[in-house]
């Protein structure tokens, strides 16, 4: 899966459906490329942190690749030590 453009308020509804029916339909191991998003706020975050722990339920994981403009966001408020982070492939 991959974001684009700015993943806030207005757009967040989408994804966190689209995690949670591929978690309903089993689906364990879920990546997701960050290299086009460009703006990541808190309801944003906390689709991936609700993804990350209907995954790891499930014995699976949130890989998160490519969060090069969300690096900073993630350094600061640590969540850069709770997601399994790749660079960019």
């Amino acid at each position: 899966m991959i974001l684009v453009g700015e993943l806030d308020t207005s757009h967040v509804a989408q994804l966190y459906e689209e995690l949670a029916e591929l978690t309903r339909e089993g689906v364990r191991h879920i990546a997701i490329n960050l290299a086009e998003l460009d703006f990541l706020d808190s309801t944003g975050l906390s689709a991936l942190i609700a993804a990350h722990k209907r995954a790891e339920a499930m014995g699976g994981e949130l890989i998160l690749s490519s969060p090069i403009g969300m690096r900073r966001l993630f350094e600061v408020t640590g969540i850069n030590t709770y997601f399994n982070l790749r660079p960019p492939t």
